[in-house]
């Protein structure tokens, strides 16, 4: 006899079994077919890596805070940095530091 009386532990236990069996099927299936008909990724968009002479001479002009810490231009360090172009960064920085004096 279960708890009850009329069901037995091994209604109980399958009962919950089956319940949880369905809760997994159902949890899984959406998401097989969101994944699915997920667009693909867009491409990577073309980085621009360039620094001239004419970025260099309008870096020289700004202030450390403006150059370094709030970039005003594209052109600056950090903001060729944020941008994955850290030898065009180094090289605006060190261009920075001998103009600037």
């Amino acid at each position: 006899m279960g708890p009850i009386g009329w069901i037995s532990w091994s209604k109980i236990y399958g009962f919950a079994f089956g319940a949880i069996l369905i809760l997994f099927i159902a949890s899984v299936l959406p998401g097989a077919r969101c994944f699915a008909k997920t667009p693909p990724a867009a491409p990577p968009q073309a980085i621009t890596c360039g620094l001239s002479e004419s970025d260099k001479i309008a870096n020289a002009k700004l202030s450390v805070p403006a150059f370094d810490y709030a970039p005003t231009t594209p052109s600056t360090a950090r903001a060729l940095s944020d941008r994955g172009c850290h030898a065009q960064a180094a090289e605006a920085g060190v261009d920075y530091l001998i103009r600037s004096q």
